[in-house]
């Protein structure tokens, strides 16, 4: 997943990529307020009002994405426009 999400982000928003434990998350993203928040379908289902709460609160699109059995270019794939959205979104007037 963060070898996918690097790889787009390079390309599509030339922008720098945060990783973060779950249980860091939260911090994370207070204090880097990033246009989006990418993790895995797995862990929002985890908490997904949390994590749907924690992208409202720093205005970021929240990305879910299945990763069992998905290799690198397919999560690029299924991310790239994603990103490209949340990107046109986060830097809109």
């Amino acid at each position: 997943m963060v070898e996918a999400v690097q790889r787009v982000v390079t390309v599509v928003a030339n922008a720098t990529v945060f990783t973060s434990e779950v249980k860091e998350a939260a911090n994370q993203v207070t204090l880097v307020r990033p246009a989006a928040i990418v993790m895995s379908e797995e862990i929002y289902a985890f908490d997904s009002a949390e994590f749907a709460a924690l992208a409202r609160d720093v205005q970021a699109t929240l990305i879910a994405l299945p990763t069992d059995s998905a290799t690198v270019r397919q999560l690029q794939r299924e991310l790239a426009p994603r990103i490209m959205d949340a990107f046109r979104e986060y830097f809109r007037d």
